[in-house]
């Protein structure tokens, strides 16, 4: 009688090294391409804050620019810059808009000269020009005859270099150079301090120049 035997084979195998190699470099460059695709995120996000946090810092001292008079009460007609007995450096001083002619500040400073040290390594700086009384767009010589416009432009900067500028036009008549004739003074000025959770405070805050005269 005769025996037959037979072997059987498992078609189960083990992984190869080189599947192993091949495996590990496919999950490397998956890795690779979400954690850059997380790093573009999140520096779109600190992008858009830090141009949010820049706007910010442009329009309180646009605010705070804009609540002066048009020229110096003491001395109108003169050039663009401060007048006598006004510092440079001091805008505690100023009193008409085009007094913050050439200005800038790094780190930026509250009108009361105090550093906002949050903001090392950022710059904020305003342009005054006198303009065209018919198009605001042409820039008039600093040494012409002035029209009664000027543009305001306040750009803040921050430490990677990108900027935001904010601009702002403004004329000899309008009502915040009409005062209103009558026997009191009710509201001189208005002052707002805002802070979210963990974030800079913001302070801001206007003059009425055009508040009631005492008679």
């Amino acid at each position: 009688m005769r025996q037959h035997t037979s072997t059987i084979r498992s078609s189960r195998r083990g992984i190869t090294l080189v599947e192993v190699a091949i495996s590990t470099l496919l999950v490397g460059l998956v890795m690779v391409a979400s954690l850059r695709s997380v790093a573009s995120v999140m520096r779109t996000f600190q992008v858009a804050s830090d141009q949010g946090e820049a706007m910010d810092l442009a329009r309180e001292l646009m605010a705070e620019i804009t609540q002066h008079a048009y020229q110096d009460p003491e001395e109108p007609g003169k050039n663009l810059g401060t007048n006598s007995g006004e510092s440079g450096g001091d805008r505690e001083d100023f009193d008409d808009v085009d007094d913050y002619y050439g200005w800038s500040a790094s780190p930026p400073e509250t009108q009361e000269g105090e550093e906002l040290t949050e903001f090392v390594g950022w710059t904020r700086s305003v342009v005054v020009k006198k303009v065209s009384s018919s198009d605001p767009t042409v820039v008039r010589n600093d040494n012409s005859a002035d029209q009664g416009v000027k543009r305001i432009a306040v750009t803040v900067t921050d430490p990677e270099g990108a900027s935001v500028t904010l601009t702002s036009i403004r004329a000899i008549s309008g009502a915040q150079e009409e005062p209103l004739g009558i026997d009191a003074t009710i509201v001189s000025a208005v002052d707002v301090t805002l802070k979210v959770g963990t974030s800079p405070v913001i302070e801001s805050g206007t003059s009425l120049v055009n508040h009631a005269l005492d008679q």
